[in-house]
């Protein structure tokens, strides 16, 4: 019985961690909230030389191309939580499924001894 209760928890931990993983990254494709900040322009861009960069050369802005980096970061943490969460209600509805073991097989016909 203990073993179901603890099943029960464990499968509704795992659907809140995919919910609330779920509901982060809808978050941050409707611009409600920003994606984790991992990488910020100055780490992309700080080393400075004297001949132009590629980046000026195609007009891409440092802060969308930081902005892009920090969300395939995010998408790949959310991916990982989103499988952590699955994970773990998987445990739970093997704790939570009765465990049933016949040991007499129904329906087999019998072997008969082979004669020699």
């Amino acid at each position: 019985m203990e073993n179901k209760i603890i099943g029960y928890l464990l499968i509704a931990a795992g659907i809140l961690v995919i919910f609330l993983t779920a509901f982060s990254v809808y978050n941050v494709f409707v611009n409600k909230a920003a994606p984790i900040n991992i990488v910020s322009e100055e780490t992309l861009f700080g080393l400075k030389s004297g001949e132009p960069s590629a980046l000026e050369a195609l007009n891409i802005s440092p802060s969308s191309l930081s902005y892009f980096v920090n969300l395939s970061f995010h998408l790949l943490f959310a991916g990982f939580l989103i499988n952590v969460g699955f994970r773990i209600a998987s445990l739970g509805t093997m704790l939570a499924r009765p465990i049933v073991v016949d040991l007499q097989a129904k329906g087999l016909p019998k072997k008969e001894p082979q004669k020699k």
